[in-house]
């Protein structure tokens, strides 16, 4: 089936009271669960080592990048107005700074998941408006299924939505010429035998689903890494961002691919109380 099953296989021999083997007993158990909570859980580990590594970093450099800054702009106000080349260079060298100062803002959302403003909100405005993100050219059909009853969730509405960005563009780079892109919004209930890395209770599921190249297995386990990527063309925090601000809801974002198939991304997020 689609991205396979784990299966554990025991046999034991049993013999009569002459010690002859007359038969065996053989048992076949599905563990597929068991791995992939024992490969959330590996992931979360790795995560955290990672966040701790780019938030020490990110800070200190963007400690160090706030006074170049503060002198750029001494130099640029005392700068006469005849030296337009001195000008120029420090317009290019604070430009570049502020561009760095982003970067550190994103690796600390990395490390820490930003600082969500939460209140309770319904998603399906959300959702409606990343169907209208895909593009004209390649032609993407976005094709929303959302359950009426969907319940609320409480979240920092600005941070969720550039998740759900940073998926469906994702989604549309895999399929460069053109395809489907399925979102799927609906009511789930995490128990304690899902052997999930998150708290049982009441979620709201989303699942989009991309119809392109699909993800090689190998990289499946690496795909949330800061800065790892299939794209030669670019590389970024987006996957990275995504991960650290649905895990800083108490929420839960994994990716199942089949290469050459599709890829999907399922997020849950815990429903408001109530």
């Amino acid at each position: 089936g689609e991205g396979g099953r784990w299966l554990r296989f025991t046999a034991a021999a049993i013999h009569d009271a002459e010690r002859r083997l007359v038969g065996a007993l053989e048992t076949l158990e599905n563990i597929t669960e068991q791995k992939r909570a024992e490969e959330e859980l590996h992931k979360t580990q790795k995560m955290e080592s990672l966040s701790a590594l780019a938030g020490g970093i990110a800070q200190d450099f963007n400690t160090l990048l706030s006074a170049i800054l503060r002198n750029v702009f001494l130099a640029k106000i005392s700068v006469p107005d005849e030296d337009k080349m001195l000008e120029e260079g420090l317009a290019v060298a604070e430009k570049a700074g502020l561009r760095a100062k982003e970067l550190t803002h994103l690796l600390i959302t990395v490390a820490k998941g930003g600082y969500p403003v939460r209140k309770v909100t319904d998603l399906k405005p959300l959702l409606q408006e990343v169907q209208g993100l895909a593009p004209g050219e390649p032609a993407i059909d976005v094709r929303l299924d959302v359950d009426p009853d969907l319940w609320q969730v409480e979240v920092d509405e600005g941070q969720i939505r550039q998740v759900l960005r940073h998926i469906v563009q994702n989604a549309v780079e895999a399929m460069p010429r053109g395809g489907a892109i399925d979102i799927r919004a609906g009511n789930a209930i995490v128990e304690a035998t899902d052997r999930l890395p998150i708290r049982e209770g009441r979620y709201v599921k989303i699942s989009i689903r991309d119809h392109g190249r699909g993800i090689r297995e190998e990289h499946l386990s690496k795909i949330f890494d800061p800065y790892f990527t299939t794209k030669e063309a670019r590389r970024g925090l987006g996957l990275a961002v995504s991960y650290a601000i649905v895990r800083n809801h108490e929420g839960l974002i994994r990716v199942e691919s089949r290469e050459g198939h599709f890829a999907a991304f399922h997020i849950l997020l815990p429903a408001a109380e109530g």
